[in-house]
């Protein structure tokens, strides 16, 4: 009996040891203080908004802390500006044995400038630039052109502007368009824009880089008519002795279109790669398209 109760005894002990280790890796975990020791360090002055969650690895559990370091930055780094500082966007990864919690890897997620002042240029200046841009190269403003009748706006009020650095800024504006729905419906659309622009250094002016469409709201369905009549008026006997090189037209010319094997007095409004969206003079802006040089020839 005896030898039966100490067998007894020594497996719930093991149960009871297992059970512990398996609490002890469960409740395990690297503090917050941990992480502010491990890289609060090299000339970081802060460690900001550290979160840490658990996350399976292979076979096995780790902990994941994701957390900011603030760093001073040099004002020759910068361009000249000064007070600016950069935070970074870390991760790092901890295995943990019993109580005891080792950092294995950390990295750079990734970073950006805080406090930078330096002048921005003024609302018009930006809606200008926009505009221009809308009128020559909407494909930079949108994702696809497959659909797009027309731009009919854009908006840049009053814009929050955040530094990239010191050479580049990024802000958001609004673009209005027409767009084909299908065959009998278009629509008109509202869609958010993050627009950046770039510098050679702090004394020269901004250029337009690039564009990035967010979500696009609808302002507005309409239905196409299927028969537009026979208003079209035929095109003149003369061609003007200004008239532009072909292939060549801008927004404002005046030209022929051919449509149905007719030629008809028109106006370009935009011009993209190879097409140009076109207005017919005897019709509404609704039936505004874009047409190919096939089908333009000088008025």
């Amino acid at each position: 009996m005896a030898i039966k109760k100490l067998v007894k005894m020594k497996k719930n002990f093991l149960i009871l040891l297992i059970a512990s280790m398996a609490f002890l890796q469960l409740m395990a975990q690297p503090s917050q203080t941990q992480v502010k020791t491990d890289f609060l360090k090299n000339g970081v002055t802060g460690v900001e908004g550290i979160t840490i969650d658990k996350e399976w690895y292979k076979d096995h559990y780790l902990w994941k802390a994701s957390f900011r370091t603030v760093l001073p930055v040099k004002p020759e780094d910068v361009d000249g500006a000064t007070g600016v500082t950069m935070v970074r966007h870390m991760a790092a990864y901890y295995e943990c044995t019993g109580s005891i919690c080792k950092k294995t890897w950390s990295g750079l997620t990734h970073s950006e400038y805080k406090s930078i002042d330096l002048p921005v240029p003024a609302n018009d200046t930006l809606a200008k630039m926009l505009r221009a841009k809308m009128m020559t190269e909407p494909s930079e403003l949108v994702v696809s052109m497959q659909s797009k009748l027309s731009f009919d706006s854009i908006k840049a009020d009053e814009p929050k502007i955040d530094w990239v650095n010191p050479k580049k800024l990024q802000f958001f504006a609004k673009i209005y368009y027409k767009e084909r729905i299908s065959t009998p419906e278009t629509g008109v659309y509202e869609s958010l824009l993050l627009v950046t622009l770039e510098r050679a250094d702090i004394k020269s002016p901004f250029r337009f880089s690039k564009a990035k469409q967010y979500f696009e709201k609808t302002i507005e369905l309409a239905r196409i008519k299927n028969n537009v009549g026979t208003t079209k008026a035929e095109p003149p006997a003369t061609i003007q002795s200004n008239a532009p090189v072909t292939g060549a037209w801008k927004p404002g010319d005046k030209v022929m279109v051919e449509e149905n094997g007719k030629w008809y007095p028109s106006t370009v409004l935009y011009v993209r790669n190879k097409e140009w969206y076109i207005h017919n003079d005897a019709f509404e802006s609704k039936y505004d398209m874009w047409v190919e040089a096939s089908r333009i020839k000088n008025k």
